[in-house]
């Protein structure tokens, strides 16, 4: 059956999550270009966000595997995904997914860009903590998961899943340093966990392990929203910061040759 075109507004006033359609939009601007980790392929893949209008409303749209699409240039994208996450509607592209351009439609306005309430905040990790579920196909928390047990039981489902079917989600809790008065706590959610931590994390793995990679990272940009993290890159160190590092490795070598001078005597 053919996908129907419609205009943004009808998707806002009736979302149907992973319904399929068709829309004519112009594209606003551009508010993400990263990668995303898909675990079950074991592969990273472009992972794009826009914001796209047409004369009734604007939304966000998702693109993958990068789909070339111009800023200020109107298309037809046919079919995109109907996507409602934690209350809030997008649409995304799929494989299946064909962009063409078209001319802008004749006395047509277009709505304002989605607003934009998210920041970008830079800091430097003092803190983490981990957490993990793993959960049936059916998403039901399984209580006890012996590690290398071939199939685990589901009390709610009443029967067992084979291991490798099971879901293993992921939060982190990032405590920031932002300057020398301000500290913030972030979260994270699986998917930037997963995008973001180390490439193979099993269903054994031991949430410390999650906990002390972030650790290690250091000084980071995070974009983040409500407190949510939904990107996280790391940071060179800079100047000044290296220099701190350098004085407080000499004062660290100074101390170490006083002390073992003072043990020859």
């Amino acid at each position: 059956m053919e996908n129907k075109t419609i205009t943004i507004a009808e998707i806002l006033a009736k979302p149907r999550n992973r319904q399929q359609v068709n829309i004519k939009v112009k594209i606003q601007d551009i508010r993400e270009n990263t990668t995303r980790w898909l675990q079950h392929e074991c592969r990273e893949i472009q992972m794009s966000t826009y914001s796209v209008a047409d004369s009734t409303a604007s939304i966000l749209l998702t693109t993958w595997n990068n789909m070339d699409l111009t800023i200020n240039s109107w298309y037809t994208l046919s079919p995109v995904t109907v996507k409602d996450y934690n209350n809030t509607i997008t649409v995304s592209t799929s494989p299946s997914t064909a962009a063409e351009t078209i001319n802008r439609p004749p006395r047509h306005g277009v709505a304002a860009p989605v607003t934009d309430n998210s920041e970008e905040v830079t800091g430097l990790i003092i803190g983490a903590m981990t957490t993990s579920t793993i959960t049936c196909p059916k998403r039901h928390p399984l209580p006890n998961c012996p590690p290398g047990a071939p199939f685990h039981m589901c009390p709610t489902c009443n029967q067992h899943f084979i291991t490798a079917k099971l879901r293993h989600q992921w939060n982190v809790t990032l405590t920031l340093e932002i300057n020398d008065t301000t500290i913030r706590e972030f979260k994270m959610d699986h998917t930037v966990v997963l995008n973001t931590a180390p490439k193979h994390i099993y269903l054994d793995t031991d949430p410390i392990t999650v906990t002390a990679h972030f650790l290690s990272i250091g000084l980071v940009t995070v974009r983040v929203k409500d407190d949510a993290v939904s990107a996280l890159h790391p940071c060179t160190a800079s100047a000044s910061v290296q220099q701190d590092t350098d004085i407080a490795d000499e004062t660290l070598l100074t101390f170490l040759d006083e002390t073992l001078s003072t043990s020859d005597v």
